[in-house]
């Protein structure tokens, strides 16, 4: 193994290490470091509002067709298709 491999696994181990016995830092009973936290706003999104072209075609509905061509019941079912 190179020297620089070496010392980069040297180096791996030790961060790794020091990481490990690193903590919260200590208080006294009771008491606690930590200061309180405010909430001001909402990273939810939003759904988009439906798209009234969109029409969705389930399984059911293709089967409810009859037909045993896949191309032929989206074509009755969605006269857009033609």
């Amino acid at each position: 193994m190179s020297t620089h491999r070496v010392w980069t696994l040297m180096l791996l181990a030790l961060c790794t290490l020091t990481a490990c016995t690193a903590g919260p830092p200590r208080t006294e009973m009771g008491t606690s470091s930590a200061s309180p936290v405010h909430v001001t706003g909402s990273m939810i999104a939003v759904p988009p509002e439906p798209n009234p072209a969109l029409q969705v075609v389930t399984p059911d509905d293709i089967t409810h067709t009859g037909r045993t061509d896949l191309g032929a019941a989206l074509r009755q079912l969605v006269p857009s298709l033609q």
